[in-house]
């Protein structure tokens, strides 16, 4: 059984938009075609893929199923055209690159600047986005690497290499009154106000974990953010603010302000890993960029020794 690449890529709109008007618009193609290759699809497999109403178009359960497969096909056929495009361009090409902000400056910045001089042709698109938001994806082929924290569990369907073991630390500006005290408890630290990554972060969740763990209130946010990286540091450096920083952006000049915290629990190890999906085809431009992370690891967790 085979289908057309342009029939999947109208299934896959419509499954997303719910409604034939707005992927019509989205594709720019009347909703009549869409609605024809929604029949051709339909017909060939002999299920139905929507349940159709006043409201909109509803994927049937079988729908939903070929909706995983049809994603898997389209980005097969668009690896297949890639690799294509790379053999017909000898060593140029694209490469669709993932990472959180977290790891943007220590980590993937360092890894293009390097990399640019020696392929002055390349074409690299960076998303910057949540964890989740980039395994998504991932699996789904729209990224061909993400660099992305770890703390304990690894996302399943997904191949992994971890490029460093990094760790994320609590600092406070230098001079801040908490460096007077002789003793200090998680306790001591809650009551200040913080710099904290989002409720919704893996970050937030072993920081509350530690701080309830040592039997103290975890601590409250006076700024929250979706992403934490270098950024916070300034801010951190001006005010009474404390914040979770990684150990790989106090190597920034932005960190000459600030201070670690000195309690130990407050050191919460990670992993910075590449994930991509199984058996994906990597371009010359791709196994290229992969090096040269790898070849920054060293760099990093050298830098990282010596800060701490």
């Amino acid at each position: 059984m085979s289908f057309s690449a342009r029939d999947l890529d109208y299934f896959l709109e419509v499954a997303r938009h719910g409604q034939l008007a707005r992927a019509a618009t989205s594709l720019t193609v009347t909703a009549a075609a869409l609605s024809k290759a929604i029949r051709r699809l339909e017909d060939e497999m002999g299920l139905g893929l929507f349940e159709r109403s006043g409201h909109g178009m509803t994927l049937t359960p079988f729908g939903v199923a070929f909706r995983e497969r049809a994603q898997r096909m389209k980005s097969e056929h668009d690896e297949a055209l890639r690799h294509a495009g790379d053999v017909r361009a000898g060593r140029a090409g694209l490469i669709r690159v993932g990472a959180t902000l977290a790891v943007l400056d220590a980590v993937l910045s360092p890894a293009l600047a390097a990399l640019q001089p020696r392929r002055p042709g390349m074409h690299v698109r960076l998303e910057v986005a949540s964890s989740d938001e980039l395994i998504d994806w991932t699996r789904q082929g729209l990224l061909d690497v993400a660099v992305i924290p770890t703390y304990e569990s690894m996302p399943h369907g997904l191949v992994h290499e971890d490029l460093l073991t990094d760790a994320l630390v609590a600092v406070a500006r230098v001079g801040h009154p908490v460096f007077a005290r002789r003793r200090l408890t998680m306790g001591d630290l809650s009551k200040f106000s913080w710099v904290l990554p989002s409720v919704h972060s893996a970050a937030r969740a072993k920081l509350d974990e530690v701080f309830r763990s040592a039997g103290a209130t975890p601590p409250q946010g006076a700024i929250e953010v979706h992403f934490n990286a270098s950024w916070s540091l300034p801010v951190l450096a001006a005010t009474d603010l404390m914040g979770i920083v990684p150990v790989s952006v106090l190597a920034l000049p932005q960190a000459r302000g600030v201070k670690v915290i000195p309690v130990d629990a407050l050191s919460i190890p990670r992993r910075i890993s590449l994930f991509s999906r199984p058996n994906t085809y990597r371009s010359p431009l791709l196994e290229e960029f992969v090096q040269a992370l790898k070849a920054l690891a060293p760099a990093q967790r050298s830098s990282a020794a010596r800060k701490g």
